[in-house]
C-alpha cells in the first residue's frame, strides 16, 4: 500500500470534538491525520464501550465523513473523492476507517484481518 504519513496521534479525550462521538460510548479511540492540511487521509480506529455502541458510533463516523468531504469539495475535489470511497470496516470489535487514494487495496488488507463490510 502507498505510504501516508501521517501528522499526529489524537488521543480520544482530544479528538472528540474531531469525531463528535460521545466519549461514554468509546472505550478506547486513535486517529492519524494527514501532515499536509490540504490532504485528507486519515486513520481512524474506534473501540465502542460496549456492543451495543456500534451503530450509534458508526453514524457519528457517516456524519464525520460526510462533512469532511463537503469541506474539502471546493478547494480540493480529488481529496474529496478519496473522502467519499473511505474504508469502513468492523475487525473484531472496532471500527476501522481508512480515508486513502488505494481504497481497494485498504479493503483488502482489512479483509486478511478478518474485517467485516460497514461500507
Amino acid at each position: 500500500m502507498k505510504k501516508i504519513e501521517f501528522s499526529e496521534l489524537v488521543k480520544f479525550d482530544e479528538s472528540q470534538s474531531f469525531l463528535n462521538v460521545d466519549a461514554g460510548l468509546v472505550s478506547e479511540c486513535i486517529v492519524y491525520t494527514s501532515r499536509q492540511e490540504d490532504k485528507a487521509d486519515e486513520l481512524i480506529v474506534i473501540q465502542p464501550a460496549d456492543s451495543k455502541n456500534f451503530d450509534l458510533i458508526l453514524a457519528e463516523v457517516q456524519t464525520h465523513i460526510s462533512a469532511r468531504a463537503d469541506n474539502f469539495s471546493e478547494p480540493a475535489p480529488a481529496e474529496a473523492a478519496k473522502i467519499r470511497d473511505a474504508v469502513i470496516r468492523r475487525v473484531g470489535g472496532c471500527i476501522v476507517v481508512v480515508i486513502c487514494g488505494q481504497s481497494g487495496k485498504a479493503g483488502e488488507v482489512l479483509r486478511g484481518m478478518g474485517a467485516r463490510g460497514v461500507k
